[in-house]
């Protein structure tokens, strides 16, 4: 690849250049070329400036830099040749002649007939110029044809070719969907199992507060308890208290006996 040829990019080739009359005495646009056309041209005109090569060699080439060239590059080259083609079919629009019966026997043929075109402009033609344009069209079409099939069918080539490395892309843009998708699979499962996790720490919070609810009461036992021990004490004393007093009350009995 490093030892092709590539014209400059952006062309400074014009869309009025491509079509500009081969015939100056006619002025008849030549047919708009298609965008690999366009592509040669280009090409053999920046080639030849810094090297002698045989014109064949140049068209071999021009096709071979034609597909090597990138998107961006052959869509500008489309873009040329469609508006060349535009311009072309505006220049060219059938033309509606007057009839020489219709417009008087005393005009000379060679007098030029006024028509309109689509866009409703006024051109002048000359009906003796059919056979001239028709000797035009012929010597073009010689001198084209032959070029013009080896190019189509290294533009099909080059088309086919950059078809085939769109579907190798897509294959590979279609395996990295695939690859997102389990991706996503996997997130979804992972987030799934984050919800269960939450559902399961809500629980435990529950149960907590539950606990906390379970040690208050436990406290307020403790309490109660620390309670009735105090009691249990009160009550021993008094017993006590109650066994000293009959021992004094016998006693003061025996006495009085």
């Amino acid at each position: 690849m490093s030892n092709i040829f590539f014209p400059s990019f952006p062309p400074s080739i014009s869309v009025n250049e491509l079509i500009k009359p081969r015939n100056r005495k006619h002025k008849q646009p030549a047919k708009a070329p298609n965008a690999f056309m366009i592509y040669r041209i280009n090409y053999c005109r920046e080639i030849r400036n810094d090297r002698n090569i045989s014109q064949p060699k140049i068209s071999s080439m021009a096709s071979q830099a034609w597909e090597q060239e990138s998107q961006d590059v052959k869509r500008t080259y489309f873009e040329f040749a469609r508006q060349a083609k535009e311009i072309y079919l505006a220049r060219n629009a059938e033309n509606h002649v007057i009839d020489d019966g219709d417009i008087g026997s005393s005009q000379s043929q060679n007098e030029d007939v006024q028509v309109l075109t689509e866009s409703d402009t006024l051109i002048n033609i000359q009906p003796n110029r059919i056979t001239e344009d028709i000797n035009t069209l012929v010597s073009e079409t010689e001198e084209t044809s032959f070029d013009n099939s080896n190019f189509n069918i290294n533009l099909m080539q080059s088309r086919i070719a950059f078809l085939e490395s769109e579907l190798v892309s897509m294959n590979v843009r279609f395996s990295h969907v695939t690859t997102l998708k389990n991706e996503v699979v996997s997130i979804n499962a992972r987030l799934s199992h984050v919800v269960t996790l939450e559902n399961e720490f809500v629980s435990m919070n529950v149960r907590l507060s539950h606990v906390a609810i379970l040690e208050n009461e436990l406290v307020s036992m403790n309490a109660r308890l620390s309670h009735v021990a105090v009691l249990e004490n009160e009550l021993a004393s008094l017993r006590q208290t109650i066994s000293e007093l009959n021992a004094q009350i016998q006693f003061l009995i025996l006495s009085s006996i």
